[in-house]
């Protein structure tokens, strides 16, 4: 059986090889946890917010990445990943965000899952 320290660095090398694969879809993934703050974000995210990963961290998703809908500001209990985390369902919606003067459109897709059987902790992230 291998020792302690043995499982931690391969416990670091799998976390790595995670970090890398997600880090290199193209698509912006971001991980909130149930108070919708952002644990984790991939550089597609990062670069859409227009931050760095670390400054990211542990700041409120809603309010980071304010969509809109019809030129209109999506009101903050209609955000997706506040609707995905009162709710079991998913949510997937065609958005609009600004980003400096451009107008992007973006396809959500926000679903609540569950870290712990029985309910526990929950986040939110990609399904």
């Amino acid at each position: 059986m291998p020792g302690d320290s043995q499982l931690v660095s391969e416990l670091r090398a799998t976390l790595g090889k995670l970090e890398v694969a997600l880090g290199a879809i193209n698509d912006a993934i971001v991980w909130v946890n149930e108070s919708g703050k952002i644990q984790w974000g991939n550089k597609p995210f990062n670069a859409l917010i227009k931050r760095a990963s670390l400054e990211a961290l542990g700041k409120d998703l809603v309010n980071l990445l304010p969509l809109r809908r019809g030129g209109k500001a999506v009101p903050p209990d209609s955000h997706p990943a506040h609707l995905a985390l009162k709710s079991p369902s998913s949510v997937s919606q065609d958005f609009e965000f600004q980003q400096d003067s451009e107008t992007l459109s973006l396809e959500v897709f926000a679903a609540q899952v569950r870290l712990e059987e029985g309910g526990g902790e929950r986040g939110l992230g990609p399904a």
